[in-house]
């Protein structure tokens, strides 16, 4: 059963929806206007009470650190935001990382990685690597590091694994992907007849233009589905009835399972796109938050994972 809440909030999507299927994506320049009006709202600080940021560099990448009061300071939550690589860390983001934190009683850092059309595939994903590296030379624990992202930020999720796997770093704890793009070798007619609201399918092929230039689309590092997920730790999935990348998600997932993961799915049954970002206006997308948060604590904590092996 829907929230009372529910129609209000899909009017407005649907509202966005429609702003955004006329917004040229293919032009370099609109891309840039975008990602400048995306910023513009970055100082907006909307956070839940008891929660403080603050802005740092970390390996030369912009990030911000957010802090909830009941914090466990050893364990660190590296977030990676969506925006099809192209618009930048915004108030949205900061607020479902704020809830994700206070929830899981985590610090976490938020990666403001370089985007498109400027800064193409690899440098989110260096920009993404570099930050997790310093955070293991700084002497983080990688089990008690859990990665997470929506739709753009979780393709960097399972990309960043994929790499990490490849020069033999220690993986984190967990890995959280909203509504992640995890193939961007896309053919128009393969896509799925589902109406999103959230994500057209002229947005997804222009993402996937402009992030993959001239590179191998089905490398793992820019595909994650077609990589060897073997080793990998325990992975979450949301995935939407509403979701232009459900059928890639759902083989995503498979293909994890297959390889011996621990996967754990969320259904947002009658909801879009990174459904999650949409809390607290929607009692569906704070429900979600707090299951990943409590996916993202027994993880990342040796106390919690201790407490279930004993029930």
């Amino acid at each position: 059963m829907t929230s009372w809440q529910y129609a209000f909030v899909r009017t407005m999507v649907l509202g966005f929806g429609l702003f955004i299927r006329v917004i040229p994506f293919q032009s370099p320049q609109a891309l840039r206007t975008l990602d400048t009006i995306s910023r513009t709202f970055e100082p907006i600080k909307v956070l839940p009470r008891g929660v403080t940021s603050k802005s740092d560099l970390i390996a030369e990448v912009p990030c911000e650190w957010i802090e909830p009061d009941n914090a466990d300071t050893q364990r660190v939550m590296l977030y990676l935001h969506g925006g099809g690589f192209m618009a930048g860390w915004n108030p949205l983001h900061r607020y479902i990382v704020a809830r994700l934190a206070k929830h899981a009683a985590l610090t976490a850092v938020a990666v403001d990685y370089r985007t498109t059309p400027d800064h193409p595939y690899p440098a989110p994903l260096d920009d993404c690597f570099a930050v997790y590296t310093l955070l293991l030379d700084q002497g983080y624990d990688p089990q008690h590091i859990a990665i997470a992202g929506d739709s753009a930020g979780g393709n960097l999720v399972f990309a960043l694994m994929h790499r990490l796997k490849q020069v033999a770093l220690p993986l984190p704890a967990c890995g959280v992907g909203l509504s992640p793009m995890v193939d961007l070798d896309i053919k128009r007619e393969a896509l799925p007849a589902i109406a999103d609201p959230m994500l057209s399918e002229g947005v997804l092929l222009a993402t996937a233009d402009h992030y993959c230039g001239a590179h191998d689309r089905r490398s793992p590092f820019i595909s994650p589905v077609y990589g060897n997920m073997q080793n990998f730790p325990p992975i979450m999935l949301c995935i939407a009835e509403y979701e232009l990348l459900r059928p890639s998600i759902k083989q995503f997932a498979q293909s994890a399972a297959a390889a011996g993961v621990s996967v754990t799915t969320i259904e947002g049954k009658g909801l879009w796109h990174v459904w999650p970002g949409f809390a607290p206006y929607l009692p569906e997308a704070e429900q979600t938050l707090i299951k990943v948060a409590q996916f993202i604590k027994v993880a990342t904590d040796a106390t919690e994972q201790a407490i279930i092996r004993r029930s």
